[in-house]
């Protein structure tokens, strides 16, 4: 499945394929903790609870996916490829 994401402070939006959207909150105590009762990371869907915060990363992950190429595998690569390459 393919997910697209955006990152923003301390949040972290993704949607998958699926048209599932996801909100988390990505601040951690540190790196590789655990502890329940302070880190959500990935763990709590936070859409229902920001939906200010969900909408303007939806979008802004719109914004951003419009500027990739469009890829086109049958004949070789779309051209929107090679000026994405070449903006860079």
């Amino acid at each position: 499945m393919n997910t697209a994401s955006i990152t923003k402070g301390k949040l972290n939006f993704m949607r998958h394929e699926n048209g599932e959207e996801l909100l988390f909150d990505v601040t951690m105590e540190k790196p590789a903790a655990f502890n329940l009762e302070q880190d959500f990371h990935e763990s709590v869907n936070l859409t229902e609870i920001m939906p200010e915060e969900t909408s303007e990363l939806r979008q802004e992950l719109e914004t951003f996916m419009q500027t990739l190429p469009i890829p086109h595998y049958q004949g070789g690569f779309h051209d929107s490829l090679y000026d994405f390459i070449n903006r860079r």
